[in-house]
């Protein structure tokens, strides 16, 4: 049974988005493909494992320029904690994908939580969330039906 989402910052919604121009109009990748070699889900643990190393001081997360512990053909943009909006607007070098959250959730075991509570049933029961309304937008434009992107908890790796 999914709960409601309560956090907008390893069920992951995310949108991998790529312009091979300076000129080209934003596109999505379809949620089948594999934008620089990897699947959605498999963008959404890097998007993890970016925010979880990626230092304070460059860490956006935390406050930081956008540019904060970015690096290769694709880079990460951040929600924000709790619920609300968040607009973002940083200079990305062209040819450069991005992966960003709409929506995530995340429950972690730990090697101390009971034997039944550390199994990838468990935990994907406890990520699994439904969300009401989710949007976006690029350049101003509405990206048409973004839940479409969503890679949900049964599917998503374990990390």
């Amino acid at each position: 049974m999914s709960r409601p989402c309560r956090t907008l910052v390893l069920v992951v919604v995310g949108l991998a988005l790529a312009a091979p121009a300076a000129t080209a109009a934003p596109r999505v990748a379809p949620i089948q493909s594999h934008p620089h070699g990897r699947s959605y889900a498999e963008w959404g643990v890097r998007w993890y494992e970016w925010a979880f190393a990626t230092p304070t001081s460059e860490n956006p997360l935390a406050g930081a320029p956008c540019a904060g512990g970015q690096s290769g053909h694709v880079w990460f943009l951040h929600g924000v904690v709790g619920s609300g909006t968040a607009v973002r607007s940083c200079r990305v070098p062209t040819g450069t994908a991005l992966f960003l959250p709409l929506i995530n959730n995340a429950y972690a075991a730990f090697l101390n939580d009971p034997a039944d509570q550390r199994t990838d049933a468990f935990v994907r029961t406890q990520a699994a969330c439904e969300a009401d309304q989710v949007a976006a937008s690029i350049d101003g434009k509405p990206v048409r039906d973004p839940a479409r992107y969503r890679v949900d908890a049964q599917t998503s790796p374990i990390f």
